[in-house]
């Protein structure tokens, strides 16, 4: 299955595992930019904030 086309301002779920925490929690956000250096994307979730995350974290694009 190929991954999906995702661009900014798509809504994704992903993975985020906090700093000081040792299991991974799933989160729905949309996409406000990508830094392609790293290979990150700054995604915003509503009640915490913005997040950078490694684009291989992102497990799905959400209909709109």
């Amino acid at each position: 299955m190929p991954a999906p086309r995702i661009e900014q301002g798509n809504k994704v779920r992903f993975t985020y595992t906090a700093p000081g925490n040792t299991r991974p929690s799933t989160l729905d956000g949309t996409i406000i930019s990508f830094i392609f250096k790293t290979q990150k994307a700054v995604i915003e979730v509503k009640g915490v904030g913005a997040l950078t995350v490694p684009i291989g974290d992102i497990i799905r694009k959400l209909d709109k």
